[in-house]
């Protein structure tokens, strides 16, 4: 759209006008198009009904003559058990004239296919004679169905025949003859069709059996006993098919073999496995679409000539006096406003002149008092600035407050946990300087006691050594609560011998394999550091082993870039991380709360993956604040 406004008007009105014609030219073609499939597709339906129609005719003959034959073999069954032949005779010789459609052959055979009775104008047969060498007999006594053969043979005049058959039962259902006769399958009174069918100067039809063999085709037309298309029609017969397709067919005209493109329609009998095949040529069976194809071409391109012609004269009238405007128009962006706009037409374009003589008059008018109204804005728009200047500082004042609020905040958290671990490490002095060694001696003295030569000194060992393990479990568990309180590796060893002495002591004791991984740190991190990373490990290893059921755990420390990194992963059960975030109560996760609330004091951030059945890991990233390490150090000695 963009690129057509790059034209005159002159340039595109013509192409606006031929881009609607050539829509409107294209819809009245693809019509004409429709059109014309439309009468090709009726030519090729036509032809496929008038095969359909000429294979129910066959249907309706050979049906009529089958129950013929079933209705003779009725009468016939009592005769066929008794000596008396005569009854029969009659019978078969009244159905032979009453069924005109055989006129070569009309036998009786018994059981054993010997031959009973015949009425035959070729080829009489004698009675007694064995008629067993005729396969489509065998298939009648077998199956005890009536049927229709495949052609049996031509007579020496090139007629072909065909054989129709019905079972003779008794009483009991059990066959004990054959009735059957033959037919020509061009008798006017099955497929004699073919002859009287007019399909133009090149149509024709004929009935074709399931091996491709022509049973009737027109007289007078030079067709093969086996056709061209017996594989096609041997396929359509099999599927019980109709079909409409184009072929390339030979045919002679004076003595001269040519070429042509044939319509080929067929349709398949129901009741014998023949079908009726209707050939025409493609030139003449479509001669009146190709007529209406013509016509089009022809109307299409006279319409484009006066459309042409038609848009020319059109874009003229419109032009010209647009041309005359834009040049007024162009003194009036100039600057000039003096020269006055005025057209004599009476049409669109001659008001749109008055309008323009109008608008200029009006114009000059109003540059005035747009000059005052620009003064005006001008002097608004700077007192909006001021105040949009003081806005934003205002809101900058704001920000720094919040941010500076939030930096106490962060600092009174910071000072807390500080106030908490060093409370920690005073309960633990005092355990171990005092309580340890009270609990040290009274095991000394109660061993001394045991081992001395007072009166009963016998009874006095024996309940002096009862409370030796109570006393020694009681160190033990007084030795527990000061490692949990403030593990005084810690202090003396570092960060990761404090962690490998808890995980020995609380994971390893439980048949959890603990693996660590440590790279960078040689040397002691600063205490705030160290001891926000040996709670969060220290958690984390506390969670493992309550809940995890895992079997291993890996605890990974590094030291890079001025960052310090953390991560524990074990091989557990695992858990949906935000089902334990979103609980309430005692399902919420307190501990992992703290973990995250530790790390956010200290700017760094914490990641929790972690999927039921796929086990859980922890990361963990630090800053080394300067700041943060002179606080901690601070607080460590002060402690």
């Amino acid at each position: 759209m963009r690129l057509l406004t790059n034209f005159s008007l002159e340039k595109r009105i013509p192409l606006f006008a031929g881009g609607t014609l050539l829509i409107f030219l294209t819809a009245f073609t693809l019509l004409g198009l429709q059109a014309v499939n439309e009468s090709r597709h009726q030519a090729l339906q036509e032809r496929i009904e008038t095969a359909q129609m000429m294979a129910h005719h066959v249907d309706l003959t050979l049906g009529q003559a089958l129950r013929t034959l079933e209705i003779t073999a009725a009468l016939l069954a009592p005769g066929l058990e008794d000596d008396d032949d005569e009854p029969e005779k009659a019978i078969l010789a009244n159905a032979y004239r009453q069924m005109g459609i055989f006129k070569h052959n009309f036998f009786v055979l018994d059981h054993q296919q010997n031959l009973l009775w015949s009425v035959a104008r070729v080829e009489p047969a004698r009675v007694g004679d064995d008629a067993s060498r005729h396969s489509f007999i065998d298939q009648v006594f077998e199956s005890g169905v009536s049927s229709v053969c495949d052609v049996q043979c031509y007579l020496p005049d090139g007629t072909s025949v065909v054989c129709l058959a019905a079972p003779i039962k008794d009483s009991n259902g059990q066959i004990i003859g054959l009735i059957a006769g033959s037919i020509d399958v061009a008798d006017p009174g099955i497929g004699g069709f073919v002859d009287t069918l007019k399909l133009g100067k090149t149509g024709y039809a004929q009935i074709v059996d399931a091996n491709g063999t022509v049973l009737a085709t027109p007289i007078g037309q030079d067709s093969p006993r086996a056709s061209s298309h017996s594989e096609r029609f041997t396929q359509l017969i099999g599927e019980k098919r109709t079909s409409v397709a184009t072929c390339h067919s030979c045919h002679e005209s004076r003595g001269v073999s040519e070429r042509r493109q044939d319509i080929l329609a067929f349709a398949p009998t129901s009741i014998a496995n023949w079908g009726v095949a209707i050939h025409q040529s493609e030139e003449e069976a479509f001669a009146q679409a190709r007529e209406l194809e013509r016509k089009l071409v022809y109307l299409t391109l006279l319409s484009v000539i006066g459309a042409v012609f038609f848009v020319w004269v059109f874009t003229r009238s419109i032009t010209r006096p647009l041309g005359q405007m834009t040049l007024a128009a162009e003194h009036i962006a100039s600057g000039d406003l003096s020269r006055g706009i005025s057209l004599p037409t009476r049409d669109e374009v001659g008001r749109l002149s008055r309008a323009f003589e109008t608008m200029r008059i009006r114009l000059k008018t109003s540059l005035d008092e747009i000059r005052d109204w620009n003064r005006e804005l001008e002097e608004r728009v700077h007192q909006r600035t001021i105040a949009l200047e003081e806005s934003k500082r205002e809101a900058t004042r704001l920000y720094e407050e919040l941010q500076r609020k939030e930096e106490v905040r962060r600092e009174l958290l910071r000072k807390l946990i500080t106030v908490q671990e060093e409370e920690r490490r005073r309960i633990a002095r005092e355990l171990h300087d005092e309580t340890s060694q009270a609990l040290t001696a009274l095991t000394v003295g109660l061993g001394t006691a045991a081992n001395s030569t007072f009166a009963n000194a016998e009874d006095i060992k024996r309940h002096i050594e009862a409370l030796r393990p109570l006393v020694i479990e009681t160190l033990d568990g007084v030795h527990r609560l000061i490692f949990d309180l403030r593990p005084s590796s810690l202090d003396d060893l570092g960060l990761v011998a404090a962690l490998q002495t808890y995980a020995q002591s609380r994971l390893e004791d439980i048949g959890i394999k603990v693996r660590f991984q440590v790279d960078g740190l040689e040397e002691r991190l600063p205490p705030q550091l160290e001891t926000a990373l040996f709670r969060i490990v220290q958690e984390a290893m506390t969670n493992i082993a309550k809940h995890a059921e895992a079997d291993q755990v890996t605890v990974s420390l590094k030291l890079r870039d001025g960052e310090v990194s953390a991560s524990v992963e074990d091989d557990g059960r695992g858990f949906d991380v935000d089902r334990v975030f979103q609980a309430q109560g005692k399902e919420r996760g307190f501990g992992l709360l703290g973990m995250s609330e530790r790390v956010a004091l200290l700017r760094g951030e914490m990641v929790l993956t972690s999927r039921p059945g796929r086990g859980t890991r922890i990361d963990v990233r630090l800053p080394l604040d300067e700041r943060g390490d002179n606080n901690g150090a601070d607080k460590s000695s002060a402690g």
